[in-house]
């Protein structure tokens, strides 16, 4: 009987949750999302290059997690943490990884109640790990700004999609074309 009762109020508290978090949702000023992409450094390749490696690759999978703050309809503020790219020249092999975590203002412009087109403009702490002839390795830590434009469809009230490109301004000069999620809250 307590079984019963139980997934009887889970239930009708799921449903609750449903018909008032979708209807509140129109109001949502946090967000949470994610992107995957694909990254490209040009810095790194000329630096490797003219050093004296004969091969590079500077082209990598990024990714990053989001979060942000709806301060009115078109504009926002975005903090966000991800990996940015791995890369690869030789000889002699030198291995490259760089994460960054960011703030950004975003500004969006609503071509219809659904679809718009945004620009974002922040700062960005970049982390880098080297590593040269498999043993030596190196960290090192660099603050830049970051840009970026894209476009964003929201599916409802809860969950948009954005298609984006940004760019990385330090010595590998990443940018990075993907496509992510947000979630309203």
């Amino acid at each position: 009987m307590k079984a019963h009762f139980r997934l009887v109020a889970a239930l009708l508290g799921a449903g609750m949750f449903l018909v008032f978090g979708a209807a509140s949702a129109q109001d949502a000023k946090w967000y949470a999302g994610g992107s995957i992409g694909q990254s490209k450094s040009d810095g790194f390749c000329r630096q490797q290059l003219a050093g004296g490696a004969t091969r590079c690759d500077n082209n990598g999978t990024a990714w990053r997690g989001i979060g942000g703050y709806q301060i009115t309809r078109n504009f926002a503020a975005e903090i966000g943490y991800g990996e940015l790219t791995t890369m690869t020249s030789s000889p002699p092999r030198v291995d490259v990884k760089a994460s960054a975590l960011e703030a950004t203002a975003v500004g969006t412009y609503w071509m219809w109640p659904e679809i718009g087109v945004y620009g974002k403009l922040g700062l960005f702490n970049r982390f880098a790990r080297t590593t040269s002839g498999g043993n030596n390795s190196q960290k090192d830590q660099n603050t830049n700004w970051t840009y970026g434009a894209g476009f964003r469809y929201d599916l409802n009230r809860v969950v948009a999609f954005r298609a984006e490109w940004q760019r990385y301004n330090d010595d590998f000069t990443t940018q990075v074309y993907g496509f992510g999620v947000l979630v309203k809250f």
